[in-house]
């Protein structure tokens, strides 16, 4: 079903997740996390005698790639949670949908838009956390946007000056 958004205005631009992606990075992390543990069986099965040497290589491959193989899996989950997140942007608000759940925000009931460059790790592009926007609603909940959004940044500047651009005193450019 989809909703009503006529009362939002002409759409302006469509956004998805990156599916892809997130499906590529986790086939890939799951693999190689399952080759490392494979390296570390293979180690440890080798070893004619247990030293202290073999067992901290084993021990360090099957918990290296026990880790990377459990983030390969968190992210195919994440990727079949997220194969029809999109989010619309119309002149006067959005409408997100995640999991068969729509919601639908005008500029008016945007409480708060705030963005961040990431977490400043290793790898924080390829991990989706290369960028991270919230679109708070008026009350409770929001809507969340990270790096795996096509054109995230955009997205982002393109929901704040909407938002601005519904504050008492602002005018239609977002400036005051």
């Amino acid at each position: 079903m989809e909703p009503n958004v006529e009362h939002l205005g002409e759409l302006l631009r469509e956004y998805r997740t990156d599916s892809g992606r997130l499906q590529r990075l986790g086939g890939v992390m799951a693999a190689v996390g399952g080759a490392v543990m494979l390296g570390g069986v293979a180690v440890s099965a080798e070893m004619e005698s247990f030293t202290d040497d073999g067992l901290y290589a084993a021990g360090m491959l099957l918990g290296v790639g026990a880790i990377i193989l459990g983030l390969g899996v968190w992210r195919l989950v994440q990727w079949r949670r997220t194969l029809d997140r999109t989010i619309w942007v119309y002149e006067r608000g959005l409408v997100h949908r995640q999991a068969g759940t729509i919601t639908t925000l005008l500029w008016s009931d945007i409480s708060r838009v705030s963005a961040s460059e990431g977490d400043g790790l290793p790898l924080a592009e390829v991990r989706g956390a290369g960028f991270q926007c919230f679109i708070a609603e008026r009350g409770d909940g929001g809507v969340e946007v990270d790096a795996f959004f096509e054109d995230a940044r955009e997205l982002a500047e393109v929901v704040y000056a909407g938002w601005r651009s519904q504050e008492p005193g602002v005018g239609e450019n977002g400036q005051r």
